[in-house]
């Protein structure tokens, strides 16, 4: 989040998770809680905050509070496939911090549209939009810079110069550490992971992102991983086949529903339209869950623990996925699921 300092996010997050009615009805608290619960992966009520928030905002014409919300609500609207949307978002977002001419606020919207473009394979426009940066006078909040550096190395990783965006996230880790500040910390250690898996090594890149994930379960951290697609999804898979195979590094400290978790949403979003055509019923998110359990090797005690449910409720989830998926077997239903790319 970019909203809020540290304190303050850790007082709000207390506040949601008691319901969040005693919370002050200021367009900027409405945008942080948006954020907090896009990241928790709530997107519709991350959407219904984040305009209220906007519309708190514009009625007392707090420019940069409206530029956090359209960045914010074009995120959910992205993750929710409303691709025109998200867009448009992202254009308001960045007309609103021109107005503003607040450099901070300049500097959040165009990092964010140029991260836009990416998704769209879009690097001509997202070069565009680091361009505009580049023409905004000095900045003196390291944590803005940091943003425009780190959508620099997500410029960088797309076109293949893996070794210099090593580089750059590199310094951009320290920086973040020697801060404290976590969030930035798990997406640049995020982005390196893919870095290094993308150029072959695969063993620091398992160590990099176990870090991440240790970061990102203890404050709830969802969207931070699955925004990065379906190459976090294979190095997630490999995370949980090294964890398989004993291996010492690999996401031990994690829980197993974590990661579970993590790929259920990645499956859930990047399944072809048509996946739940070839099934008898479309699997539930609970069903998703368990059957990233069940792939990850787990037995059914163990998911019965992972998920804090009976092992009565285990056996049905598992019987439901047998029958949907045409199994008689855990090998025949993760077989099938990986043909469906459900895992």
């Amino acid at each position: 989040m970019r909203s809020a300092d540290h304190v303050l996010q850790r007082t709000l997050r207390f506040a949601v998770e008691q319901g969040g009615d005693s919370l002050p009805a200021t367009g900027e608290v409405h945008v942080i809680i948006g954020e907090l619960l896009y990241e928790w992966n709530d997107l519709e009520a991350a959407a219904r905050r984040l305009k209220e928030g906007i519309r708190l905002a514009e009625r007392m014409g707090q420019f940069e509070t409206l530029v956090d919300g359209y960045v914010a609500l074009s995120r959910a609207e992205m993750a929710q496939d409303n691709t025109e949307r998200a867009l448009e978002s992202a254009r308001e977002a960045n007309s609103l911090a021109q107005r503003s001419g607040a450099g901070e606020a300049i500097v959040e919207a165009a990092a964010w549209n140029a991260r836009l473009h990416l998704t769209r394979n879009d690097s001509t426009a997202a070069v565009l939009e680091l361009e505009r940066i580049a023409g905004v006078p000095a900045v003196s909040v390291s944590m803005v810079r940091e943003t425009e550096q780190i959508a620099r190395a997500r410029l960088t990783v797309a076109r293949g110069e893996h070794e210099e965006a090593l580089r750059l996230l590199e310094e951009l880790r320290q920086s973040a550490e020697a801060a404290g500040r976590t969030g930035k910390l798990i997406e640049i250690l995020t982005l390196e992971a893919l870095a290094l898996w993308e150029r072959s090594r695969r063993e620091r890149a398992l160590g990099t992102l176990t870090r991440a994930l240790a970061l990102g379960e203890s404050e709830g951290y969802v969207r931070t991983f699955v925004d990065e697609g379906a190459a976090m999804g294979d190095l997630l898979s490999a995370t949980v086949e090294a964890r398989q195979r004993g291996h010492p590094d690999a996401a031990i400290r994690i829980p197993a529903r974590y990661l579970a978790k993590l790929l259920a949403v990645l499956a859930q979003e990047s399944a072809a339209p048509d996946v739940g055509e070839q099934l008898s019923e479309p699997l539930s998110d609970r069903e998703l869950e368990v059957l990233g359990l069940v792939a990850a090797g787990k037995s059914n005690g163990e998911i019965a623990s992972s998920l804090f449910v009976s092992l009565s409720t285990v056996k049905t989830h598992i019987n439901n996925l047998y029958r949907k998926l045409g199994a008689r077997s855990r090998t025949q239903a993760i077989a099938r699921a990986r043909e469906l790319d459900l895992i």
